[in-house]
């Protein structure tokens, strides 16, 4: 099952001030900004960079589109080699289920940031009574791609079997990923608020910049 990673907290980077609020009011679009802000850091942070093809805000607030990647089966950092080793001789520990817990943990970001936005703190989130309405309707799409994957990988879905759909490890790991980089969240939120989308190279060019 999932096991949490040592990622460093993403510091502020120079600029992303003016997108930090100590009382965010959410509205609409920005909850949906929120959303893919939260998916694309969660994607940058277990995936690495050059994975994310586009983040965009979508026509409809109520059914935001998940980001765009260049692979349908991103592998996890965790499950990568070493960097700098040959592959041949060092076979990275790939498992189907590390690919399916991180992409748990990535389906459940959109919803943790939305929440987090309301001013909610880490402790404060841990039940899907939280979800209601349009946010409801956006995790649901979230958790059927979750399911896809699932099915190509031959594998149960925790989040079918779980009844009302909620897994809490992912909820908790994708709380503790966004609360620490919550900066990171308010970036890519106010920018996508201003272009309407950004491109994976844009999106890799801020988040690297913040480490």
């Amino acid at each position: 099952m999932l096991s949490s990673t040592q990622e460093q907290p993403i510091d502020s980077p120079a600029g992303a001030e003016r997108y930090l609020t100590s009382e965010p009011v959410p509205s609409r679009l920005a909850e949906v900004a929120h959303h893919q802000a939260g998916h694309a850091l969660v994607c940058f942070v277990l995936y690495g960079a050059e994975v994310v093809r586009e983040v965009a805000l979508g026509a409809s607030p109520q059914g935001a589109p998940a980001i765009g990647t260049y692979s349908r089966l991103p592998i996890p950092l965790s499950c990568r080699p070493v960097p700098g080793k040959p592959r041949r001789g060092h076979a990275a520990p790939v498992s189907s289920e590390a690919i399916l817990d991180a992409h748990g943990v990535l389906s459940y970001s959109g919803a943790v940031a939305e929440c987090l936005l309301d001013g909610l703190d880490g402790s404060a989130i841990g039940s899907s009574d939280l979800l209601n309405g349009e946010r409801l309707s956006r995790f649901h799409k979230d958790l059927e791609k979750h399911q896809t994957l699932a099915r190509m990988l031959g594998m149960p879905d925790l989040s079918s079997q779980a009844g009302h759909g909620f897994v809490s490890a992912y909820w908790d790991e994708a709380v503790r990923l966004l609360s620490t980089s919550w900066a990171g969240v308010e970036w890519v939120a106010g920018e996508l608020l201003e272009r309407g989308s950004l491109s994976g190279a844009q999106l890799d060019s801020m988040l690297v910049g913040m480490n």
